[in-house]
């Protein structure tokens, strides 16, 4: 989450400031994925949106790719317990 995500409205008046709810919202906003879906598709979708071209790209999946490498030969050449 960008920082800006502490800096929401819900954010701080249930997380922050701890302001209280009844059991309904509680049920379907933190017990339910009312507060996940809202984060992902909401207030995140738009940053998801803006960083789909970089973590879609070649390059992102190059770094990727070489870092696996990395742990393949890591794994390959520990010692045996």
């Amino acid at each position: 989450m960008p920082p800006r995500a502490s800096q929401d409205e819900k954010v701080v008046k249930y997380l922050t400031n701890a302001a209280p709810v009844d059991d309904a919202m509680y049920r379907s906003w933190f017990l339910g994925t009312g507060f996940t879906d809202w984060l992902r598709d909401g207030f995140w979708a738009l940053e998801r949106s803006a960083r789909k071209e970089v973590r879609d790209s070649r390059g992102q999946y190059g770094i990727l790719e070489r870092r696996i490498d990395e742990l393949r030969i890591e794994a390959t050449n520990r010692p045996s317990p």
